[in-house]
């Protein structure tokens, strides 16, 4: 495949670019949101516009910061552009490596576009979260970006929608170039509770499970799945045992003990997901695998 000098690559489809809270406005009950690029969209851009054997990525490390290097081969040889990354909250080498993979792409033209969004500055619940000891969006919080036009010609952002989503689920409108937006009505004081960031992809189901004690039977950070926590929901099925009631609400407090996540925090779940109150030991079979499910991914991500 010839790689002509005149290379241009596509601009980005809204589900190829990710929302994420740059500051926290505490004194506003606001946040700022900033772009970024999924990098399983940058390579599935890559292997269209140049093919899967005309580029590579390379890692190196100068002094103690992960650089990503990306090539491209023309027709007179490779062509390479470099940049760093930083660490994120996650997986920290992991999401410096792909920071700098995604950085080194915008050195070659993809993504670039996203450096022309306007200010985003949208209203927000916030928590005190006693881990940072800083105030953060309440757990569950996301935003998913619903349209997005450019300017072809020039590649910038012309037109910009976003919607909150809650454990999934839309909530509305938070953020439009092209329209004014309706505040959301706030709390007058923030939840007491301690909630860690928003994690959009640990709520099923989403799109685009650890603690810090260890339980008999179990290695530390992991958690049983569901049917083998706790060993009376074995019981129940078997012939000739009348089976005890699963105590749900003490697995669950089992599960979260000694990490950032309260009660509070998991009633709030459950409202959010099921749009009612219901009592942990209430929830129902499928829902309770649900709950478990979500608490187990969370964790081992957040440990």
């Amino acid at each position: 495949m010839a790689i002509s000098d005149e290379l241009k690559f596509r601009l980005l489809e809204p589900d190829e670019i990710l929302v994420r809270v740059n500051e926290v406005r505490e004194d506003r009950n606001k946040v700022s949101l900033l772009l970024y690029a999924d990098s399983r969209a940058v390579m599935n851009i890559l292997d269209i516009t140049v093919g899967p054997a005309n580029w590579q990525r390379k890692h190196y490390e100068v002094k103690g910061r992960n650089y990503c290097s990306i090539g491209i081969h023309f027709n007179d040889g490779w062509v390479w552009k470099d940049d760093c990354g930083s660490e994120s909250n996650i997986e920290q080498e992991k999401g410096e490596a792909s920071d700098a993979f995604k950085r080194a792409a915008v050195n070659w033209g993809i993504a670039r576009e996203l450096y022309t969004a306007p200010k985003i500055e949208v209203d927000c619940e916030l928590v005190h979260n006693q881990r940072t000891g800083r105030p953060a969006p309440r757990y569950g919080i996301s935003w998913v970006i619903s349209r997005i036009e450019y300017n072809e010609q020039a590649r910038c952002i012309t037109s910009l929608d976003i919607v909150e989503y809650r454990y999934g689920t839309p909530r509305g409108l938070v953020f439009s170039m092209d329209k004014p937006v309706r505040p959301s009505p706030q709390p007058a004081q923030a939840d007491p509770v301690s909630p860690p960031p928003p994690v959009a992809d640990i709520l099923p189901p989403a799109r685009n499970t650890g603690s810090t004690g260890q339980k008999k039977g179990t290695e530390k950070g992991t958690f049983p799945r569901l049917g083998q926590l706790p060993p009376a929901q074995k019981q129940a099925g078997q012939k000739g045992k009348p089976g005890k009631p699963v105590n749900k609400y003490g697995a669950v407090k089992d599960l979260i003990k000694g990490s950032q996540l309260t009660l509070a925090d998991v009633e709030f779940f459950i409202e959010g997901k099921w749009g009612e109150r219901i009592k942990i030991n209430d929830l129902t079979n499928e829902q309770y695998a649900v709950l478990m499910e979500s608490l187990q991914k969370y964790l081992k991500q957040n440990p």
